[in-house]
């Protein structure tokens, strides 16, 4: 496959130096010509100033409204030329090898809707396993079929942060749409540990966990489905000594469950084990 078939996108937003570290590390890995992407996403710093300064190859669109992650992601991959579109987060940087396993994997599973990698918390950790068929996969670590992307809709946009992509990770298994795994395709990524973002990852989590399961379980599992969802939340809400995040979370979700319940589009029960990692795919260890 030609290397022109891939392209990066970053989406930023007021991460100026995070974000210098990560186009750095993409551009002395990247194969001559592949094109880079960086769509600002309504930012409050002199980023822009930034990339026309120092960056003047890279194609930069500037967005004057923070679209969230959802939604930059869906424009950035529509602006894109190519046919794999690889992700990146712009407060984590590639690891030495990252876009090689990336063009690896696009030629061993050309079938993939998205091939996603593993976020680490240092360089030194050493990827293990091989590619793998999986349900799930990380939005900021990710290569993107452009055309099974768009033509399944994208991350849906409505301001949610915390679970777009097992959303799309079920439309994507309920269409027949491959989800692959690779180990080496990384992304070096300090996690925040503050109670401000574990508040919002464990209320953003817990609502989103509801209304996907309001939204597509088969009814005759729905209670189920949603007493473990709402229960692996509620665990963690605990140990991380935040229980009312996961209150505010389902109160959250009951406000929106009425809309959600007339949006239904009920999936097979296939299509949401693969997305929660309980299905063993017969593919394993077997791209083609």
């Amino acid at each position: 496959m030609s290397t022109m078939g891939l392209s990066f996108l970053v989406l930023t937003r007021n991460r100026r130096e995070d974000l210098r570290r990560c186009l750095d590390s993409i551009i002395s890995q990247a194969p001559a010509g592949a094109p880079l992407l960086v769509l600002v996403n309504g930012t409050e710093d002199d980023t822009t100033e930034m990339l026309a300064r120092d960056y003047g190859h890279v194609r930069v669109e500037v967005q004057a409204e923070n679209l969230g992650c959802p939604g930059g992601r869906n424009l950035g991959i529509r602006l894109a030329e190519t046919e794999w579109v690889m992700c990146v987060d712009d407060d984590g940087w590639l690891p030495e090898g990252s876009v090689e396993a990336a063009l690896d994997a696009i030629s061993r599973v050309p079938s993939a809707a998205i091939i996603g990698g593993p976020v680490i918390e240092f360089p030194s950790e050493r990827p293990t396993g091989d590619l793998q068929r999986t349900g799930l996969f990380t939005g900021g670590i990710c290569v993107a079929h452009r055309g099974k992307f768009l033509s399944h809709g994208g991350y849906h946009e409505d301001g949610l942060r915390q679970g777009e992509e097992s959303e799309l990770a079920i439309r994507l298994a309920q269409g027949g749409e491959e989800i692959w795994h690779s180990p080496q395709m990384r992304l070096v990524h300090a996690t925040d540990r503050s109670p401000e973002k574990r508040r919002e990852i464990i209320r953003s989590g817990t609502r989103q966990a509801i209304l996907t399961g309001i939204k597509y379980a088969p009814l005759r599992v729905l209670l189920p489905y949603l007493a473990i969802r709402w229960l692996s939340f509620a665990k963690v809400g605990v140990r991380w000594g935040i229980p009312m995040s996961v209150v505010k979370g389902s109160v959250d979700a009951f406000r929106l469950a009425v809309p959600t319940w007339r949006r239904r589009s009920p999936v097979s029960m296939r299509a949401l084990l693969a997305v929660s990692g309980r299905f063993p795919s017969r593919d394993r260890h077997q791209p083609s």
